[in-house]
């Protein structure tokens, strides 16, 4: 046989009822005291007061400046989600091709110093202390390279002439003497 004596330590029911009724209601004020606390906070005051980020509205989205990098940035929602995609800055690119083109000409300028010393020209500065400009060309009496004259080009020519008219005749000798002498391949 069974007893049907209950336990006068056990709880019934509705003791239980109350137990959880208890603890949800103390749960909600906590939370409740723990928000009003949280949005009560002052917020920052001076140069961080606005925060890190500013934003501005634009069409389809949203301009994010990061105040402490000067990164700008494009902020839409994608598929449900917001994100922030970084604003080409081309003011950077403008500054690096600057800075490159800067390097070139300095090479470029020295190579030329380079040239001009190989060829025995004055330089730009050497000119302007003379009171000739750069344009005046080699010939300005600088002492400098000097280009042949039309004497000293006809000389030139001449000699190359009676050069390839002694080669011409050396062949046709060759060509005599292979005629009779020597066995043909």
């Amino acid at each position: 046989m069974t007893s049907h004596f209950r336990n006068p330590l056990a709880p019934t029911a509705r003791t239980i009822q109350l137990r959880v009724g208890l603890v949800a209601c103390a749960a909600v004020v906590g939370l409740a005291v723990f928000s009003v606390s949280a949005l009560a906070a002052e917020p920052p005051q001076g140069k961080d007061a606005s925060g890190r980020y500013t934003m501005q509205p634009t069409d389809g989205g949203f301009l994010r400046l990061d105040t402490s990098t000067g990164i700008l940035s494009f902020c839409r929602t994608k598929s449900g989600a917001w994100s922030c995609d970084a604003v080409a800055d081309e003011r950077l690119v403008l500054e690096d091709e600057l800075k490159r083109l800067r390097t070139e000409n300095d090479d470029l300028k020295s190579t030329v110093r380079k040239l001009e010393d190989i060829a025995g020209l004055p330089s730009d500065k050497e000119l302007e202390k003379k009171g000739t400009g750069p344009n005046s060309g080699p010939s300005s009496g600088s002492g400098g390279f000097k280009l042949p004259s039309e004497e000293d080009v006809d000389k030139a020519m001449s000699y190359v002439e009676r050069m390839l008219k002694k080669f011409k005749d050396k062949l046709k000798d060759l060509e005599a003497e292979s005629g009779k002498k020597g066995t043909q391949l």
